[in-house]
């Protein structure tokens, strides 16, 4: 048996979370002890990630939950400003980028915030076909944003011209 017991005290990532994820008490701190074994591993290798994660579960128990958690099986709302602590107006980025993974297409539509000359993901639409997609696609992901933010939020929305 893999006795992985380590310090799972609450910290001030743990506290910092609470006001911008709506979940429990729980739900949160595996949220920080996910992020924190993310940056100390530097790898997007699940099995990895969830060996670092300080917990009293089995690496198992908890290579599950990661998975739940990434499904958002839970339904976990993350209030990504409040997160970020973005104030202000917002420059709002579309772009699209599109592959194929075996035969299936993969075609990403990402709205991202710009942030000291980065550009911050924070919402996706993902459609499983090849080629530009439809205006009305763009138009509900920006619908979404202005939901979430508010439009007295958003300075203004740059795209390349397939937009």
């Amino acid at each position: 048996m893999n006795n992985r017991k380590k310090q799972t005290s609450d910290n001030a990532f743990c506290g910092a979370l609470q006001e911008s994820i709506q979940a429990s008490r729980p739900a949160r701190k595996f949220v920080a002890q996910f992020v924190e074994a993310l940056l100390k591993t530097r790898t997007s290798n699940l099995k990895r990630i969830a060996q670092a994660v300080e917990s009293e579960a089995e690496a198992d128990s908890v290579y599950r939950q990661i998975q739940r958690f990434l499904k958002n099986e839970n339904k976990l709302t993350i209030h990504y400003l409040k997160l970020l602590k973005l104030e202000g107006k917002l420059k709002i980025i579309i772009d699209r980028t599109q592959w194929k993974f075996g035969a299936t297409w993969v075609n990403l539509l990402s709205l991202s915030v710009a942030y000291k000359q980065v550009a911050i993901p924070l919402l996706a639409e993902l459609i499983n076909r090849k080629g530009n997609l439809s205006a009305t696609t763009d138009v509900k992901l920006i619908k979404r944003a202005c939901a979430e933010f508010g439009v007295e939020r958003i300075e203004g929305i740059y795209a390349d011209r397939e937009f």
